[in-house]
């Protein structure tokens, strides 16, 4: 159930009560009963609705903070290539490691794809790097 139902519900019971107890002191328990359930019911759901949309909006916002998280994330990764640019440029094993701790990447690490990176000049150290940064794993 909703916050609006739960809040019409509730309302809506609270007001019959009250609405009884209202009309028989005026004589009229009947008619305070209609208008105090009417009453409530409005006012019940107009306070759920209203935790309803606080709820969306805390949602909304939760699940905006991860997808700029996941684009912080994945937007930075390296790739293969990357680290075969890095090696042909002459960078040293500790700098690329470092780079793929703090960047992570994604890399398509299969057996094949292991061995063609070792052929290209890509050492052990580098590629079990490249395997515990992995963002596929």
């Amino acid at each position: 159930m909703n916050g609006t139902r739960h809040g019409a519900l509730a309302g809506g019971t609270f007001g019959a009560v009250a609405g009884t107890l209202v009309g028989a002191a005026t004589g009229n328990p009947k008619t305070g009963l209609v208008a105090g359930t009417v009453i409530g019911t409005a006012l019940g759901a107009s306070v759920g609705h209203a935790d309803d949309v606080a709820v969306s909006r805390a949602v909304s916002l939760e699940t905006s903070a991860q997808e700029a998280a996941f684009v912080h994330v994945h937007g930075r990764a390296m790739t293969e290539h990357d680290v075969l640019q890095m090696i042909h440029a002459g960078i040293t094993d500790e700098l690329i490691i470092s780079t793929l701790a703090d960047r992570r990447g994604h890399f398509q690490l299969s057996p094949a794809g292991i061995i063609e990176l070792r052929n290209r000049g890509v050492s052990d150290r580098v590629i079990q790097a490249m395997q515990r940064y992995n963002l596929w794993r």
